[in-house]
């Protein structure tokens, strides 16, 4: 429950992120005691209409590959 509401005020203040042409970038988050997998949402709005990426990790982490550039908002879950 601290790390979703730890997320959720992070992301909150600092929604999105940007990347330079065809690169990669790993997300990191602490781990919830609890959890037993993540969900892992990318966006190329706030709202979450665009989603371009959905996918589950049981670690608490991500690697995103072949990131063009552009601004990207994160949801994880």
């Amino acid at each position: 429950m601290k790390t979703t509401l730890f997320l959720l005020i992070f992301f909150s203040l600092f929604p999105s992120f940007s990347f330079g042409k065809n690169s990669k970038t790993s997300i990191e988050w602490k781990a919830s005691p609890t959890a037993t997998e993540y969900l892992v949402e990318i966006a190329g709005d706030l709202e979450f209409k665009n989603i371009l990426l959905k996918e589950k990790t049981k670690e608490p982490k991500f690697v995103w590959k072949k990131v063009v550039a552009g601004k990207y908002f994160i949801h994880i879950a």
